[in-house]
């Protein structure tokens, strides 16, 4: 599946400084990772580092960035000791007797 994609940078107070026209292609087969590939006509950002490979086509120059992410479950939060679980009820019970 693949869409064409319109993107805009902008500054802090949200006005628009860079904008680049984008296609983004996501490639899925059974068995296989997903491929996403995004193909822009310029870098929105200055910090987006160093590209893998450049290449020359007809006096065009062609960036290759691979990046691959891996996605990890979230961390559950171990339960509350007894001591912890006292210190915060009787935190609690102190607030309600300042009220």
């Amino acid at each position: 599946m693949g869409m064409p994609t319109h993107q805009d940078a902008m500054d802090q107070d949200g006005n628009v400084i860079k904008s680049a026209e984008s296609f983004s292609l996501h490639y899925k087969k059974d068995g296989s990772p997903d491929i996403f590939v995004t193909v822009q006509g310029t870098s929105l950002f200055e910090e987006e580092g160093q590209p893998d490979q450049v290449f020359e086509h007809n006096g065009i120059t062609l960036n290759y960035t691979r990046d691959q992410y891996r996605f990890v479950p979230r961390i559950i939060r171990p339960p509350m000791r007894r001591r912890q679980r006292k210190q915060q009820e009787n935190s609690i019970s102190l607030m309600e007797a300042i009220r």
